[in-house]
């Protein structure tokens, strides 16, 4: 997966959600933001070929793990 990069934010539970966002292809016009919010018991990698799709017709992509999910708390 190209233009990943990792991040985690904390609640004030001092939980830890895993985040990430992917830059759109550099060859595309910009066309937004997608946020992509995977389903329960799934994780970032798992959508790979989707965030790929989608960077490469020029949307940025954001989204995370959800709590118990993945990388995340």
């Amino acid at each position: 997966m190209d233009g990943f990069e990792a991040r985690t934010i904390g609640g004030r539970d001092g939980d830890r959600l895993r985040t990430a966002t992917f830059d759109a292809a550099p060859a595309t016009p910009r066309r937004g933001v997608c946020v992509l919010l995977n389903g329960q018991t799934e994780f970032i990698e798992k959508y790979g070929e989707v965030i790929g799709e989608l960077t490469a017709r020029g949307f940025a992509v954001a989204t995370l793990d959800w709590r118990g999910q993945g990388g995340s708390h």
